[in-house]
């Protein structure tokens, strides 16, 4: 069957429900008009070659409200926004992590207490025709991932523990050299959080800061993005701007991106980082609500996540 390993995953079978008894109130409609939904990125995705993804989803909630059905669908785009991208995946929702071939998304439905978890393994390539596809675990896939949530009451997408993924890379022996865990979050206009880097790497290599982040934008036109350097007193050190392709992810290594301007003095830099759309737009465009920033920072030899806080403008 034509691109049939592109086909996407559907495992609900709910029928109908009619859109106009539906009151979505802060949530959005789904486009057929029958569910509430809420969009949630992951701002970073990596697999194939060193790395393993992984997406852990579940219907549980943070407080005692009211709970039922929901659906989790997940589709993944690469960095520059390309959808459709077919994945080797296992779960734990069709037998014991059994495989399922390539797909481009899936969509998991969770009665109360449920969960899914979905391992990502490598990309396929097929023939002129998008037919036969074949695994090419050697590929690299980079980007994010999108997850929508969905029910019929609004009610059951109220305080659900947030769905994360784990990042995971593997040296040649197949053992684990880092990890990194991202929460499914809303887009947000600003990002900030703590940051540190290492001036000198060379001479204390063994504890030496190294950061990064990825900037995902999840809408159907680019951006460009501020990303300003702040020092230990909120003193302003530089700026960067960013362009972020409609619905693709671009990622930024901080002392390649700044260069000498991040370390006045030759001082390691101490300080924090804002993620904003840019101010040298000429209008600030009413289409990107928001975007999502994740960091991630390298100590010595190991790495891990570096979280930046979204911040809301009321």
């Amino acid at each position: 069957m034509k691109r049939a390993v592109l086909l996407v995953l559907l495992l609900s079978c709910l029928g109908w429900q009619n859109a106009s008894a539906i009151d979505c109130q802060e949530f959005s409609i789904t486009p057929s008009g029958t569910r509430c939904e809420i969009l949630l990125i992951v701002p970073w995705v990596a697999f194939g070659g060193p790395y393993e993804y992984v997406l852990k989803a579940q219907n549980i909630k943070t407080k005692l409200t009211p709970s039922g059905y929901i659906e989790v669908f997940w589709d993944v785009r690469d960095l520059k926004g390309k959808v459709n991208v077919p994945v080797y995946i296992t779960d734990n929702r069709v037998g014991n992590l059994v495989p399922m071939g390539a797909i481009a998304a899936a969509a998991y439905p969770l009665m109360p207490g449920e969960s899914a978890e979905v391992h990502f393994w490598y990309t396929g390539a097929g023939d002129s025709n998008g037919e036969n596809y074949q695994p090419t675990p050697d590929t690299v896939v980079l980007g994010s991932m999108r997850l929508v949530i969905s029910a019929f009451d609004p009610a059951h997408l109220r305080n659900l523990v947030p769905a994360q993924t784990t990042l995971i890379q593997k040296d040649a022996e197949g053992r684990n050299i880092g990890q990194a865990v991202q929460q499914a979050k809303r887009a947000a206009p600003i990002w900030t959080g703590p940051l540190s880097e290492t001036y000198d790497k060379g001479t204390n290599w063994k504890t030496a800061l190294a950061s990064s982040a990825a900037i995902s934008n999840p809408f159907n036109v680019p951006v460009i993005i501020d990303v300003t350097l702040y020092d230990e007193k909120g003193g302003f050190v530089a700026v960067n701007h960013v362009q972020v392709l409609a619905n693709g992810t671009t990622p930024i290594i901080f002392a390649h991106a700044f260069g000498d301007r991040m370390f006045p003095g030759g001082r390691d830099f101490i300080g924090t980082v804002k993620f904003q759309q840019s101010a040298i737009e000429p209008v600030v465009n009413p289409a990107i609500p928001g975007f999502n920033a994740v960091g991630f920072q390298m100590a010595g030899t190991s790495w891990g996540s570096l979280e930046f806080s979204p911040v809301t403008v009321q």
